[in-house]
């Protein structure tokens, strides 16, 4: 099991971030050019692991973090005609002690394969890491109602928030503070609005070599109070028929994805993928979630978590999580217009075991906010060496993170 250093998924402060400040570089009747971005700085004191594997594995008690990010968004648009999207993304981190695996904290979310690699590790130490990247590279033609994106973009689908089933292109961790933009994915994309309730979408998508080469077509409804999508999709060896629906109810938001899988290596259908949830936005104040979710790529026992660990799906950024059951909840709380208070908890149903998180998010200016956060992994996770649950593996930490956008 490798030695994850993480941070909670940003339900809470990730979702309440200060409006951007775009600066207009120039700016006519019929073409736009914008600079803006933004800026991160992190600090935390981590605890790696459970306290039975962290002996085992000889790692100290307690780590410190640094981290920060800066990215850069540049924006060309000539009517509405053509636009060309570059951003550069510039990721740092420092640990006090070397604990091996994935980066810590911010960035933990896996980049996506591309034949093209306009990623660079300026420095990497055992400690340190600075890397550079061109995260998007983007031209899109609006042809009516077709729209015509080719390049290095982000592309979303499905309705799931705390466990996406159909968001397989370029997926966020559930441990990444960072989720402001999403990776590029190197892909080709025709959005075509066929009607005012019927739109049509397909996506030709690069993972690094023809033989991964993956795609997919999605139809949505738009009805009133109720949206349908369904998809059919090649992703890596697998074919996917997937179906998402959304309704609107007061204040309530009611959302069900569920994906068939068949493997097209071994030739066999493999365990659905599921989630099924509730949003209550109560007041401007206060909202609340609520998830379920069934993974058929998750380890039905812990003694399986190993294998699972260290399978092609988690290399890829194709699961995240280790086990097949799951729920989830997620509260903001506003009380004042420069306050945001978020609480998170994912539990492991099979296990059982949890991890718990919280924010405070204090918005100084417009366009920057201090944020301090934490998560706590609660369970057992390992006895004699073997491994008897998930989320007491993540550790403890609590972080200071400030936010500054331009």
């Amino acid at each position: 099991m490798r030695a994850h250093v993480l941070v909670l998924l940003s339900i809470g402060l990730g979702l309440c971030e200060p409006a951007r400040a775009v600066i207009p570089i120039v700016e006519t009747d019929t073409v736009t050019f914008t600079f803006g971005g933004y800026a991160r700085a992190y600090s935390a004191w981590a605890r790696p692991l459970d306290d039975g594997l962290r002996r085992s594995l000889s790692l100290p008690d307690s780590i410190g973090i640094g981290a920060a990010i800066l990215r850069t968004e540049l924006k060309l648009g000539v009517e509405d005609i053509f636009s060309l999207e570059i951003h550069n993304r510039l990721f740092q981190v420092v640990q006090s002690e070397p604990v091996g695996g994935a980066s810590a904290g911010i960035g933990v979310s896996t980049p996506p394969p591309r034949t093209l690699n306009l990623s660079t590790d300026l420095v990497r130490t055992d400690q340190y890491l600075l890397n550079h990247d061109l995260d998007r590279l983007v031209m899109r033609f609006f042809l009516g109602p077709v729209d015509l994106s080719i390049g290095r973009q982000a592309v979303t689908w499905g309705v799931g928030q705390l466990f996406p089933v159909s968001d397989y292109w370029t997926s966020f961790s559930p441990f990444d503070l960072d989720t402001s933009q999403k990776r590029g994915v190197d892909s080709l994309r025709v959005s075509w609005g066929i009607s005012d309730r019927l739109e049509w979408d397909a996506v030709v998508v690069d993972r690094g070599s023809w033989t991964d080469l993956s795609g997919g077509m999605r139809l949505v409804a738009y009805f009133d109070t109720l949206d349908l999508h369904v998809a059919v999709s090649k992703a890596w060896e697998e074919l996917i028929l997937t179906t998402s629906i959304s309704a609107t109810v007061d204040a309530f938001k009611l959302r069900a994805e569920i994906a068939g899988v068949y493997d097209l290596s071994d030739k066999d259908f493999q365990l659905p993928r599921a989630t099924i949830g509730i949003d209550w936005f109560a007041t401007g104040q206060f909202t609340w979630s609520l998830e379920a979710h069934f993974s058929g790529l998750g380890a039905l026992e812990p003694r399986d978590y190993r294998v699972i660990s260290q399978g092609d799906e988690i290399r890829r950024g194709e699961l995240y999580l280790l086990g097949a059951a799951y729920t989830g909840t997620a509260l903001v709380y506003r009380p004042h217009e420069l306050i945001t208070i978020g609480c998170t908890s994912l539990v492991n149903l099979l296990d059982p075991s949890a991890m718990v998180g919280w924010s405070i998010g204090w918005a100084l200016q417009q366009d920057m906010e201090l944020g301090l956060g934490g998560f706590h992994g609660v369970g057992k996770g390992s006895r004699d060496g073997r491994i008897t649950a998930e989320f007491p593996l993540y550790g403890q930490q609590v972080y200071l993170q400030l936010n500054a956008f331009f």
